[in-house]
């Protein structure tokens, strides 16, 4: 839970959870997992965009505000700015394009399946919330180190870190 409290991405008031979601992904549980952070990675996205001043509300013709679905958010250009063009394309392809997995599609209305929640594309999109929460965790921790050597030698993080978006 900790991780996720003190995670930058981690929407405020949905920290139990992201780190419910994540425990049972470490427990190979991704059935479970997916049913939990699928839906919470559309508000991870909103909250992103919001803090960087983008307007994720549309307006219909009768004047009711609403908020954008995640297909409408990855679709506008500035969330290709924010996240990066490598993690929109990231989730668009698990969640939502219906020549893939579609697996916010397929969580939220039901036609998870017990194969697909533990396909490897449910796998995948657990490590993809398992990095989201970790990575800019580990690079604000990393950038402490290094202010605190006055540029001494700070661990770098396995894997690639590129492609999480800034948390401000």
């Amino acid at each position: 839970r900790r991780v996720c409290v003190e995670s930058p991405l981690a929407p405020s008031g949905h920290e139990d959870l992201w780190a419910r979601g994540l425990r049972h992904g470490l427990n190979r549980d991704f059935a479970s997992a997916a049913a939990i952070l699928i839906p919470q990675i559309e508000q991870l996205v909103r909250g992103v965009l919001k803090r960087h001043g983008v307007h994720t509300l549309f307006v219909d013709s009768y004047g009711v505000e609403s908020e954008k679905s995640l297909s409408s958010l990855l679709a506008m250009s500035e969330t290709a700015q924010i996240l990066g063009e490598s993690l929109q394309f990231e989730l668009q392809a698990t969640l939502i394009e219906q020549n893939g997995p579609n697996l916010r599609h397929n969580t939220a209305h039901g036609l998870l399946d017990d194969s697909q929640a533990w396909s490897a594309s449910s796998v995948y999109v657990w490590w993809l919330c398992m990095r989201l929460v970790v990575v800019p965790l580990w690079n604000m921790t990393r950038s402490a180190n290094d202010e605190a050597s006055e540029g001494g030698d700070a661990p770098t993080p396995p894997g690639d870190a590129s492609g999480t978006p800034s948390p401000h």
